[in-house]
């Protein structure tokens, strides 16, 4: 991304705009692992990284491993799946983006922390790792062999039930922003007359960061020409790398990332009516088995036979009423 982009972003926020972030700062090569049971992870040096810290996140260049997680498949292999801790299941916060969601699955999720700016801005966390979970070097080596030493339950932290060993995987910060640019404008603009240069926000403006830019990625290719209906629509992809984790899925698992992106863009909108709706839950009760066996018997009868027998003591009434109404004198 160059200084020019960059700078337009920064604009943009400045004139009280919204900024959603989803960058994923290390490159992994599926293929590479399935081949060859590992691979290097490699620095994307995309450069929005940079600017997101001088608004208060910083997107720390590393892998978080969490003991709740989900498999990754290897066809082909002796083991069809291997516990992948990588593929991280994240949870939500009190926050109204992620409240009352299902866990959002973060593969190959990289860590995030609030820094200290002068920005008049109120930071919140909006996913985290679980308790039993730990961020994994600096641009890490990848293995399957991590299933050997750490197996089926992974114990990644000396008191696994801590609250305090969550990880940020995604926040938000609101208010007053200053330019990221305020010390040091590009030449593109410093030297053309007619730019206008924002220092401060003009309104407030929000800016969320997710520590992974493919949890939300679409299965389906994007406006392919169908020549037979002359006209373009959306091709279903085949199975190759991207989805092959979904064909081969061994435990199906209910996931938010639709909704919790849903939530994301209602949010920085602002309509808080669909977040609100959303998160609205239903209280259930479930039904005591063991009584249902015991006393099922009891109960199917005052099912069944009170509601005939106050038929018919309905019907005696009416015909007695009726008679004594009715009958000759």
């Amino acid at each position: 991304m160059s200084d020019k982009d960059k700078f337009a972003i920064d604009q943009y926020l400045m004139k009280g705009g919204n900024l959603m972030v989803f960058n994923t700062p290390l490159k992994i090569n599926n293929d590479t692992i399935r081949r060859t049971g590992k691979t290097h992870s490699i620095r994307k040096r995309t450069g929005i990284g940079d600017l997101v810290y001088d608004y208060g996140i910083k997107v720390n260049e590393d892998l978080v491993i969490d003991a709740n997680y989900d498999r990754f498949s290897m066809p082909g292999a002796s083991k069809l799946f291997v516990n992948w801790y990588f593929y991280v299941f994240a949870s939500g916060t009190n926050h109204p983006i992620s409240s009352m969601l299902n866990p959002v699955k973060l593969p190959y999720v990289s860590s995030l922390q609030f820094v200290k700016t002068k920005n008049k801005t109120r930071p919140s966390v909006i996913l985290t790792s679980s308790t039993n979970a730990r961020s994994f070097g600096n641009a890490p080596l990848l293995s399957i062999a991590m299933e050997r030493q750490f197996g089926e339950n992974p114990v990644f932290q000396e008191n696994p039930e801590n609250e305090a060993n969550r990880i940020m995987l995604g926040g938000i910060v609101e208010g007053r922003f200053e330019s990221a640019f305020k010390n040091r404008i590009v030449s593109a603009y410093a030297d053309n007359p007619d730019a206008t240069f924002i220092e401060e926000s003009i309104k407030p403006g929000k800016v969320m960061v997710v520590g992974n830019g493919t949890f939300f990625k679409n299965t389906y290719y994007d406006s392919i020409f169908v020549r037979e209906e002359n006209r373009y629509r959306y091709i279903p992809r085949y199975p190759q790398g991207k989805e092959i984790d979904e064909l081969f899925g061994e435990r199906p698992r209910p996931m938010g990332n639709f909704e919790f992106f849903e939530n994301c863009v209602d949010y920085m909108l602002g309509e808080s009516t669909l977040l609100s709706i959303r998160s609205r839950t239903i209280d259930l009760h479930p039904t005591d088995k063991l009584k249902v066996e015991k006393q099922g018997s009891f109960y199917k009868f005052i099912n069944v036979f009170i509601p005939v027998l106050f038929i018919l003591l309905l019907a005696i009434i009416v015909f007695v009423v009726r008679r004594y109404k009715y009958v000759k004198k």
